[in-house]
């Protein structure tokens, strides 16, 4: 078993999943109708966990606010918590992705995670939906208190900090 496959096997002992080996086969878990894929990504910097999920298409008429909204949120993270969030190119839909630090691969430290990164998904997808259904003027700026009013759920203290202090130190 290779160090991956071991790290999702004892994360989904963790968490006590009755299909332990369809999500071992595929490295996806689906959290509250989050979809969740489980990425193995290596590079020249090292071996890294992404968890990434689909939030849904941008609705075209408001395409120019949730633009604002999400490239906003991406600033230092300020809505995100801790996530990055980016336009498909070729669907046009919002995807979130979490590179999970390496000190943060134990099944507790992991399990907590991806509480945060549901929570953040489902608030992302709650208000493209909203987006969605409402006329959205995509002509105005954003509103000034917009990070006090966004209440976007914030990662765990210890990953943050983590992450931060990895992100720092390159």
């Amino acid at each position: 078993m290779n160090p991956f496959e071991s790290i999702l096997t004892e994360f989904a002992k963790h968490v006590n999943l009755e299909e332990i080996n369809d999500f071992l086969k595929y490295h996806v878990l689906i959290v509250d109708n989050i979809s969740i894929e489980f990425v193995h990504h290596s590079d020249s910097d090292g071996d890294y966990l992404l968890l990434v999920a689909d939030l849904g298409q941008v609705p075209i008429h408001a395409r120019g606010t949730v633009y604002k909204y999400l490239l906003s949120a991406n600033l230092v993270f300020q809505g995100t918590g801790g996530s990055t969030l980016g336009i498909h190119a070729e669907t046009d839909n919002v995807i979130q992705t979490f590179a999970v630090p390496n000190n943060a691969l134990e099944p507790e430290k992991l399990t907590d995670i991806v509480k945060g990164f549901v929570d953040v998904a489902e608030y992302w997808r709650s208000s493209l939906e909203n987006w969605r259904e409402n006329d959205v003027n995509t002509d105005d700026d954003l509103p000034e208190q917009f990070f006090a009013e966004l209440n976007a759920p914030q990662a765990p203290t210890s990953s943050s900090i983590a992450y931060a202090d990895q992100f720092i130190r390159g």
